[in-house]
């Protein structure tokens, strides 16, 4: 209930069943249709009512510190969900956030992978090159010590 709204029934509670001592009749001046007459009792001047109206008004004053403790429950649980839905929405916003962060680390990822397959693959059909065959190292090793031995044996033997 807004807080309008239960202020609005408050009043219209105390003004329709109060009625004001301003609007009734005087004692001297009342007639036999009067419905508010200001009379005294006991030596005090009040406005007297019967028995059904006087136990709705005192109903009536029970029920409004009531109505008043619900205005203030109602307020306070409206303020609770005002601070729960701004709550919610900045959860929501970080969430986004980090969202859009993870999903740029996946496409830096994905393409660090890549990039990294590529290097990958060119290393291994280095790897493969002719020129990098141990068996062609060895037979040219082979083919190098023999010719610089014979080399060497040849200038050795003209000596």
């Amino acid at each position: 209930m807004k807080k309008w709204l239960a202020s609005l029934v408050i009043l219209a509670y105390s003004t329709a069943l109060v009625p004001s001592a301003a609007a009734c009749e005087t004692f001297d001046l009342r007639t036999p249709s009067s419905t508010c007459v200001v009379m005294p009792l006991d030596g005090r001047q009040g406005v007297w009512f019967d028995l059904a109206t006087a136990d709705g008004l005192r109903k009536l004053k029970l029920e409004v510190p009531e109505l008043r403790t619900l205005v203030k429950d109602y307020e306070r649980s409206q303020a609770l969900y005002r601070h729960q839905s701004e709550s919610y929405r900045q959860a929501w916003e970080l969430t986004s956030g980090v969202i859009s962060d993870l999903q740029k680390s996946q496409r830096i990822y994905v393409q660090t992978a890549r990039e990294a397959r590529e290097e990958r693959d060119a290393a291994v059909e280095e790897m493969g090159a002719w020129y990098r065959s141990p068996i062609l190292w060895a037979g040219s090793g082979v083919v190098v010590t023999l010719s610089v031995g014979a080399l060497v044996a040849y200038g050795l033997g003209r000596l």
